[in-house]
């Protein structure tokens, strides 16, 4: 609950936002990743993390440097993870 970032993967067909994981359990509301807007997040409906991500950790390695610590890898496109909007 107290965590500074929460990290989810899910198949998801359209815009998963912060208002999908309040109505799939009202309680993940009180977690502190969910008040500060620090979900990471992977929607593997659009991202082939399950086909291709697992041959690529250099690149999610990077998507998670570029959220966590922004401006340490310039020009690094994220493919897999990004913040939740």
């Amino acid at each position: 609950i107290n965590a500074d970032y929460w990290q989810i993967l899910e198949f998801y067909n359209g815009d998963y936002s912060y208002q999908n994981i309040k109505t799939e359990y009202p309680p993940y509301s009180h977690f502190k990743a969910f008040q500060k807007k620090q979900v990471i997040f992977c929607n593997t409906h659009y991202r082939d993390y399950y086909e291709q991500g697992l041959l690529e950790p250099d690149i999610i390695l990077a998507d998670l440097i570029n959220i966590l610590h922004p401006g340490v890898i310039s020009g690094h496109k994220q493919k897999y993870f990004s913040l939740l909007k």
